[in-house]
């Protein structure tokens, strides 16, 4: 019974996917409303961090397309930086999600996280989630 269960609550999020956190973990407005406010506070800061780390990574990529070491090794070392400021904003946005939930929706809320990270794909790289 219990299997079933869990089996029910994964399904549904799988069908939720990237659906709204209200949905996902039963928010109410007024959650709802700081939640949104976390998520854009964070929005500028992640997009420009993203833009940049795509930026290196494909400096990196071409580097070592040439065969060029010593920009090879410079560009490990920023994009290594660049991933963890990647990782600190969006630990940062979740940090502040959970103290806006109740313990039952921490425990939603680790699921979702959970499945944004199986999730990971083009657009959700799994190197900067790790």
């Amino acid at each position: 019974m219990n299997k079933f269960i869990l089996t029910l609550v994964a399904a549904s999020f799988v069908l939720l996917g990237d659906a709204s956190l209200k949905q996902a973990l039963g928010l109410n407005m007024d959650q709802a409303r700081t939640v949104d406010e976390i998520q854009k506070k964070h929005q500028k800061p992640y997009i420009a961090k993203r833009h940049e780390l795509t930026n290196n990574e494909r400096w990196l990529r071409a580097a070592k397309v040439k065969n060029d070491s010593k920009k090879v090794a410079e560009q490990e070392v920023i994009v290594q930086r660049l991933a963890a400021e990647f990782k600190a904003i969006q630990m940062s946005e979740d940090a502040e999600i959970r103290k806006v939930l109740n313990p039952e929706q921490n425990r939603k809320f680790d699921e979702y996280l959970k499945l944004r990270q199986e999730m990971k794909g083009a657009s959700r790289d799994a190197r900067y989630f790790n």
